[in-house]
């Protein structure tokens, strides 16, 4: 009996072991398939980046976008093994996706339209961290135009990290069922490869771009010494045709004419320096409230002189237009207006017309977004030259600097103004001749509508019967300024640097100089050291006596530097009387 219960025991552990070894061989083959599927899917990412890297390296030898954004497609298909691939550029403003290159697209469409809700203010889009996205089942119209029944798109960014694009991948309806397509599996890969042939193709930019400065720097330094020479030409000669006459009126001309080739000089001056401002990123915005037709009816009455000349018709067109108070940089946008306008009317014949339209395209709570735009009937731009009409010293050729002269400058500025106020600014040909520049900005309205000065306010007080120390160490600044002071009542003294400034003012009894005009740049004590001094002195009219800079040092922390030393303004050089005056007064006012 006890041998039958012990052989009934050792069965059952037996049992128990094989149970027991049952279970760790099934946990074993399920360990073993893991490793295997993970194995397998080790090689297949292996195989995927194999491909990623290949098709990177054969992008990295192309030519230019073109033949990256080619492979780039091609690539999607045969990384990722899905039916279609393609790049689109995007035109945020036109709401449209354009086709760049395809492969195996069913119903290939030049353009597509951007559903509404992907777009916010301008250019933010709904790839806050630039990662891919998919649709499945596909659900945008766009995608859907097309046949699409998957898709899978990763957002493309140029150098300054504007949107300029998607790679896409996709499955149709009519070949769903033959596919096996779980976007969530290839989301991360997808997004590596778009980034390397982002990257690639905006590096290939680059370095067209370096080799086009390169060529256009040459060219525009042959034009800025044309440009130079030429009005400095006039200047001498009219100076040398001056001395030897004795007729005022053909003075008076001969000095009509040297104002003109001057302010042509100041002009190319200004351009090089805003150039080199927004090369260094110091060009910035103000702030300020301001009325939009006062602004641009003012625009329109200075050019107006060189359309008449040319007998074009030139018109301003509000359309809709009932918010004209706004909040912003009234001094920049009036910049790119003039040179659009200007522009317009060098190129555009005798009996032409120019147009500027303003349209109010959007508006939210308190902010409004504003389409300006400026047509022609003009000789317009050639197919090669509308690619980078906006690139710095660029012209359409060279015979359009002889012909019509400039630097190639203003539409480059232009272009950065435009961006810094956080828009875009387009050129295309008009189909019945002539150009068409167009962009977009938003606005904020002001707070309160500009209060319009009186004639009496903006000119501030007179200044006939009050004294003046000038304060520069080339004597020649010393007397144009003295000369414009006299003309209104204004008498004068002279310091040659800082140090014999500091003495004089000491030296003088209190109120004695009603303002004192400083140059920055002198020999033994500069400006700035010479009103610091002046400041410090603790004479009872030392920190109420008006101090302003008469320097050519205007960049924004020159000024910033004048303003911390203690000045109460501003004058850049070369000074223009009215400014000069208008200055003066307004410091002596406030």
């Amino acid at each position: 009996m006890s041998s039958t219960v012990d052989k009934d025991l050792e069965i059952i552990e037996l049992k128990r072991v094989l149970e027991e070894l049952r279970e760790k061989t099934s946990r074993a083959e399920l360990t073993e398939q893991r490793l295997r599927d993970a194995r397998s899917k080790v090689d297949a990412q292996i195989e995927q980046f194999t491909r990623i890297h290949r098709c990177a390296m054969e992008a990295f030898a192309a030519g230019g976008g073109a033949e990256v954004y080619s492979l780039a497609a091609e690539g999607v298909l045969d990384i990722f093994q899905v039916e279609m691939g393609a790049v689109f550029s995007v035109n945020v403003f036109d709401n449209q996706l354009l086709l760049e290159s395809q492969c195996n697209l069913k119903e290939p469409r030049e353009v597509l339209p951007l559903p509404p809700d992907w777009l916010k203010e301008q250019e933010l889009w709904k790839f806050p961290r630039r990662q891919a996205a998919f649709e499945s089942p596909a659900q945008s119209p766009m995608w859907l135009e097309i046949g699409l029944a998957q898709v899978l798109f990763a957002p493309l960014f140029n150098n300054e990290k504007r949107l300029t694009g998607l790679l896409v991948g996709g499955i149709s309806r009519e070949g769903e069922r033959f596919y096996d397509f779980n976007p969530r599996e290839i989301l991360s890969s997808f997004m590596v490869f778009a980034q390397q042939m982002n990257a690639i193709v905006n590096n290939l930019a680059a370095l067209e771009r370096a080799r086009v400065n390169a060529e256009a720097k040459n060219r525009f330094l042959a034009n800025l010494s044309h440009e130079i020479r030429t009005p400095m030409n006039a200047i001498i000669g009219m100076v040398q045709l001056a001395r030897h006459s004795d007729d005022l009126a053909e003075i008076k001309d001969f000095v009509n004419q040297i104002d003109l080739s001057s302010n042509h000089l100041l002009g190319l001056l200004n351009d090089v320096l805003d150039l080199s401002k927004i090369e260094e990123g110091k060009l910035t915005l103000a702030e300020e409230d301001f009325n939009l037709k006062a602004i641009m009816d003012n625009l329109i009455n200075s050019v107006a002189a060189n359309a008449l000349a040319k007998r074009q018709d030139l018109r301003i067109d509000y359309h809709d237009l009932l918010e004209f108070d706004l909040k912003g940089d009234a001094l920049k946008l009036s910049q790119v207006i003039l040179n659009l306008l200007s522009n317009a009317i060098k190129f555009t014949p005798e009996k032409g017309w120019i147009r500027l339209d303003i349209d109010p395209v959007n508006r939210e709570g308190e902010r409004i977004f504003l389409k300006f735009e400026v047509n022609d009937s003009g000789i317009g731009l050639s197919l090669d030259f509308l690619e980078r009409a906006f690139t710095p010293f660029e012209q359409a050729d060279s015979g359009i600097s002889r012909k019509y002269g400039g630097t190639g400058l203003g539409l480059a500025i232009s272009q950065h103004i435009v961006e810094l106020m956080g828009g875009r600014i387009h050129v295309e040909n008009r189909p019945e001749g002539g150009a068409r520049f167009y962009f977009y900005v938003w606005f904020d309205l002001a707070d309160q509508a500009p209060q319009l000065k009186t004639e009496a306010e903006a000119n501030g007080p007179d200044l006939d019967g009050l004294r003046a120390l000038i304060v520069d160490d080339v004597d020649i600044n010393r007397s144009i300024a003295a000369a414009f002071l006299k003309r209104v009542g204004v008498g004068s003294e002279q310091a040659a640097d800082g140090q014999e400034a500091l003495d004089k003012f000491l030296a003088a009894g209190p109120g004695h100089y009603d303002f004192i005009l400083m140059d920055m740049q002198m020999p033994v004590m500069d400006g700035i050291s010479a009103t610091r001094a002046i400041r410090a002195s603790g004479r009872d009219d030392a920190a109420e006596v008006v101090i302003l800079a008469m320097t050519a040092n205007v960049f924004k922390e020159d000024v910033q530097e004048v303003m911390s030393a203690g000045m109460n303004g501003y004058i850049a050089k070369p000074i223009k009387n009215e400014v000069f005056l208008s200055t003066i007064r307004q410091a002596l006012a406030r």
